[in-house]
């Protein structure tokens, strides 16, 4: 009686052969995917960019299990609306997909522009109507995002400011941002304001804000009244707003004050002027029914006023 078992062994011999080479056809794929995973992410990220309208470049600088690092350009290269000398995005894989944890930016730039018709990023602008268009599940993850060093050039119909920032995006609201902007001139059909080096804070904690504001004044006309030596402080407290339920409610406090070493116009001159202003009450609802009530207090001082027969 023959034996069974060459014959079995013969089959199986080729099948074991094709599964080896198989085996080996895809470690090797996944080596050289691996060898190469810096250029596909790059082509990966680019491509989706590109398919979205916007013309982007990457160096990708490392690309691991948990962590994406690359150098980011968007738009045109010689002067592009989005860039960012290190982008570094950690992540973690989940059922669903992946699960973006935080995002950090170094030294990014990001050129605007702020006209009559609203706020143009240039080539970035399809994109962000998408992203507005389809905004993210309330139950869905929401990333860190850090801001350091970045810069925003922002040009308007009234002249070009220069901002440097850094800023801490949690849970997905604003926890804090420190702002300088660059000396400015601003000018428009009826007026003509010169600032100094402003400084801008914001923090965040337990649902409110808090803001400060200081801007010198070097000169500013407006309505035939000029300025100068000035400085402009404000301050104000008020409720973080809701984005998911679209709520903002809470106590509000805002305080202002304009100081100058004068101002002058309408035949009077006003010496060591200050004119001071305050605002306390509560907000309720959202953009469209928001209701503000409270009291408001305004003050004007001066240590001296000449008047245009007097001088």
């Amino acid at each position: 009686m023959p034996d069974p078992k060459p014959a079995k062994t013969a089959k199986i011999g080729p099948l074991r052969l094709i599964l080896v080479a198989v085996g080996v056809v895809l470690v090797l794929a996944a080596a050289l995917a691996w060898l190469n995973r810096r250029t596909l992410a790059r082509d990966a990220l680019t491509g989706w960019l590109k398919s979205k309208g916007v013309a982007a470049d990457a160096e990708v600088e490392a690309f691991g299990p948990t962590t994406f690092t690359a150098r980011l350009t968007l738009g045109d290269p010689k002067n592009p609306d989005f860039a960012a000398e290190q982008a570094v995005v950690r992540y973690r894989p989940r059922l669903t997909g992946i699960e973006v944890v935080s995002v950090s930016l170094r030294k990014p730039v990001l050129r605007a522009r702020l006209r009559a018709s609203g706020l143009s990023v240039g080539s970035l602008d399809p994109l962000i109507r998408e992203f507005l268009r389809r905004p993210p599940r309330p139950d869905a993850a929401k990333p860190r995002i850090s801001i350091d060093d970045g810069l925003l050039l922002l040009a308007t119909d009234y002249g070009a400011l220069r901002i440097a920032a850094d800023a801490v995006v949690d849970d997905g609201q604003l926890q804090s941002l420190a702002a300088t902007s660059a000396p400015a001139r601003l000018r428009g059909p009826d007026f003509d304001v010169s600032l100094g080096a402003a400084s801008l804070r914001q923090s965040a904690t337990a649902n409110r804000f808090d803001v400060s504001l200081t801007a010198p004044v070097t000169t500013a006309a407006v309505a035939g009244r000029t300025l100068s030596d000035g400085r402009l402080t404000l301050s104000a407290q008020g409720p973080y707003p809701d984005l998911v339920k679209r709520r903002g409610e809470g106590p509000v406090a805002i305080r202002a004050a304009l100081a100058g070493r004068r101002l002058a116009g309408a035949d009077q001159d006003l010496e060591a002027v200050t004119l001071s202003a305050g605002f306390d009450g509560r907000t309720a609802g959202w953009i469209q029914d928001l209701l503000v009530t409270g009291r408001a207090t305004a003050d004007l001082a001066a240590d001296a006023v000449t008047s245009g027969a007097a001088r």
